[in-house]
């Protein structure tokens, strides 16, 4: 992630420094606009150290007192359902079935709410689609089955996949 940031302070030269103390952030494109503003993007990545960081300034004097920048975890969204290809199978049946939606991310439970249906398989292939391998037992009950997706940040919208 990428965030632009302004610093404000006094005597800031051509040619400043910005550091930042801990793991997984840097700044780029530090701009000195005049001696009281910097304008630079902090570079937080995947890795970052979550908490408060140190950011100073230094010039050809000297180096400011250290300021603080916190970096916290983002908030995953919930996974939605949109489709399931097929939605549905005759009794006996295995089918490769393909789910699409949004916010998939490992690890993930796909569920199909019956006993005789199970589920194998899973593959994260992108945020937007998993494929599963659905086997429908010989005499589970031909009705509409609940299914939805489960990751850490909670579980979807039901689909349903229905068993003939």
């Amino acid at each position: 992630t990428n965030v632009p940031v302004t610093l404000s302070g006094f005597n800031f030269q051509p040619g400043a420094t910005v550091s930042i103390g801990g793991a997984g952030v840097s700044a780029t494109s530090v701009v000195v606009v005049d001696p009281n503003q910097i304008t630079a993007t902090f570079n937080i990545s995947a890795a970052a150290t979550t908490g408060t960081h140190s950011v100073t300034v230094s010039t050809g004097t000297g180096t400011s007192a250290a300021q603080s920048f916190i970096v916290t975890v983002s908030v995953s969204a919930r996974p939605t359902l949109i489709s399931l290809t097929p939605n549905g199978a005759i009794r006996g049946a295995t089918v490769n079935v393909t789910l699409q939606g949004t916010n998939f991310t490992t690890p993930l439970t796909v569920t199909v709410q019956s006993s005789g249906v199970s589920v194998s398989n899973v593959a994260v292939v992108n945020s937007t689609t998993i494929t599963a391998t659905f086997r429908v037992g010989s005499t589970t009950t031909r009705r509409s089955h609940n299914t939805t997706v489960t990751t850490g940040a909670g579980t979807s919208n039901v689909l349903s996949f229905t068993v003939q």
